[in-house]
């Protein structure tokens, strides 16, 4: 059973670290001096490994909850650079966000980064016409 050896304290200091308040705040809303805060965690293995286990708990949640969302982003993305109703500024941010998370997510690069190198190699980005997809250059 996780925590079976921290006392009540430690686990609301636990609770409240997770929510986001500073040690001092968590400190005090449990009835501890800041200097105790500390000491659990570098004297208590049984205190760290459950906050660091509780918080990659909430990490992992976070993350299932922002990649549930992900499609729904996706399109509302898609169908904005594909509008030809919507300005073409609000057409290019949709494409070059796009761009730029499937960048990040492929090659840990930003875009910047990518478009130089598409540059380099005589590759254009059309204005505003995602779904056409990139113009080679005639290099002559």
């Amino acid at each position: 059973m996780p925590g079976k050896s921290l006392s009540k304290k430690q686990l609301d200091a636990i609770a409240h670290l997770l929510s986001g308040t500073t040690q001092a705040a968590a400190a005090k809303a449990v009835g501890v001096n800041d200097r105790t805060l500390r000491r659990w965690y570098s004297d208590h293995p049984e205190f760290r490994s459950e906050l660091e286990n509780c918080r990659q708990s909430s990490y992992q949640l976070l993350l299932s909850e922002v990649l549930g969302g992900c499609p729904v982003a996706v399109t509302a993305l898609v169908e904005i650079a594909g509008d030809k109703d919507q300005k073409a500024c609000d057409r290019v941010a949709a494409s070059r966000a796009l761009l730029s998370s499937a960048v990040r997510g492929v090659l840990g690069d930003s875009l910047d980064h990518a478009m130089s190198v598409c540059r380099k190699y005589g590759y254009e980005l059309r204005d505003a016409h995602p779904q056409e997809g990139l113009d080679i250059k005639d290099e002559q």
